[in-house]
Order: C-alpha cells, then structure tokens, then sequence
C-alpha cells in the first residue's frame, strides 16, 4: 500500500478539523487545494528556511532558487491530486 499523497493528508486534516460538521469528502479535498494554492507564494522566512541563509547570505540567485523550488513542489503537490 503506497503512503497517502500531501492532498490526501490535507484533505484527511481538514475533515478531522471539522469535526461533526458534514462535508463531502470531494469538498474537502476542494478546501485542503484551496490551502495549499494559497500558500504557493513563499515568505521571505520560508524562503530563507529552504538553505542555511547564514552560509549564502548575499547570494540573490540562491533566494530566487528557493522561491522556485518551493513553487515548483507547490505545483507538483497540486497537479497530484487532478
């Protein structure tokens, strides 16, 4: 049995959070998406969590890369689940 995709865990969290509250589970999976596009976009501390800053400090290109590859994994999570 292969381990559940991000889109599945995130669709299992937001139907846990609801708790008693009815939703479809192909609602829920819509909301967890929802989540996770929202979040493509990366903060600057995201960005500077994804290398140790403190070696590359300065390094521009290495700030851009971070915020591609956060991205790139954002979009690849996302496509996942169609």
């Amino acid at each position: 049995m292969s381990e559940p995709s991000p889109i599945e865990r995130a669709t299992e969290a937001v139907m846990n959070e609801i708790g008693d509250v009815f939703l479809h589970p192909d609602d829920a999976k819509r909301i967890a998406r929802a989540v996770l596009a929202a979040i493509r976009e990366p903060s600057d501390g995201m960005i500077e969590a994804s290398f140790d800053w403190s070696a590359w400090a300065g390094e521009e290109r290495l700030r851009d890369a971070g915020a591609k590859t956060w991205q790139a994994m954002i979009d690849t999570l996302l496509a996942e689940g169609e």
